[in-house]
């Protein structure tokens, strides 16, 4: 009686199944993750290209070997919970866990996955993209290589800096990657500034006849007189200056010299190759045009489970 009344109830399961009245979960939606979808059109391009594209997970850890800002770390972690009360390297696991599972043809970090260079945190990010099998592309943040007070000072170049060499992928404030169908320029942020070299790299994909994507972890300021990216970063971060946002790149918010504002004029030019911008920073998404042309989006914060999903085809 018992074996019936099991196969009895195991047919039922599998009828119910079959039918949609039992579904399979949805892990993503389980995790707590948040991945919006964004597709770029190209002309000629014979297969899709996917890219996953994360940034501000804002890792804090450490142990006794910075053992000095102990009590500065624990704070920083708190800060970075996301709804639930998870901790930001727990759901890096599960981003990292998302990108295993979606084999994309890049992962792309964009800047302050690192909120502060402890040895801890550096290795336990190392650790999580070795688990990766795609290449990945690596880009500087304002807090990637800070520790403590140490925020952009010729001491954070010196010693911390150094401690993310082997993680971060640019080098002298940019990287350029070829992806076949179109170049990657990723460029560093220093402070509301890009280096020196990175107006050179940006001229060089410019020769090269591909269209480029570019990668800033601060986003850039609108020139279309579309004033939500402005108001809603101004409402959130506080206003600059000069009346604009605190958080963006642009000539009512930060630019703050003469080699910023030369990149941003020639990434937005008339006869730029740039397609498109994927940016961070303001742990908010949003999505605009930048000059009629040229479309920006800024992915939400990563250490909220936010991040995007781009296909390019």
């Amino acid at each position: 009686m018992k074996k019936t009344l099991v196969k009895v109830l195991a047919c039922l399961v599998v009828i119910l199944f079959m039918t949609g009245c039992i579904g399979v979960k949805d892990e993503k939606k389980d995790s707590g993750l948040k991945i919006e979808d964004l597709s770029i059109d190209l002309p000629d391009t014979e297969r899709e290209f996917k890219i996953i594209f994360i940034a501000d997970t804002h890792i804090s850890l450490c142990d006794e070997r910075d053992g000095g800002i102990a009590d500065f770390v624990s704070q920083r972690y708190e800060l970075f919970r996301d709804e639930t009360g998870r901790g930001a390297d727990e759901t890096f696991k599960e981003l990292i866990a998302y990108v295993i599972e979606e084999d994309p043809d890049l992962l792309i970090l964009g800047g302050d996955i690192l909120d502060t260079a402890t040895l801890k945190g550096v290795e336990f990010v190392g650790q999580e993209l070795s688990k990766i099998s795609c290449p990945y592309i690596y880009s500087l943040g304002n807090h990637d290589f800070t520790y403590e007070e140490e925020y952009y000072t010729p001491k954070a170049f010196s010693e911390y800096l150094p401690r993310i060499e082997e993680i971060v992928t640019t080098r002298d404030g940019y990287q350029i990657y070829d992806a076949g169908i179109m170049y990657i320029l990723a460029l560093d942020d220093y402070n509301n500034r890009y280096s020196e070299g990175s107006l050179e790299a940006l001229k060089e994909v410019e020769d090269k006849g591909k269209p480029v994507l570019v990668i800033t972890h601060v986003p850039i300021e609108p020139e279309t007189g579309d004033r939500s990216l402005l108001n809603d970063t101004i409402e959130m971060w506080g206003i600059s200056e000069s009346g604009g946002s605190r958080v963006l790149l642009g000539p009512t918010s930060q630019t703050s010299d003469e080699n910023t504002r030369e990149i941003i004029a020639e990434l937005l030019s008339d006869n730029s190759p740039v397609v498109h911008v994927l940016a961070g920073h303001i742990h908010l998404k949003h999505s605009d045009s930048l000059n009629g042309k040229i479309n920006q989006t800024v992915t939400g914060a990563g250490f909220m489970g936010e991040a995007v999903r781009l296909l390019i085809k």
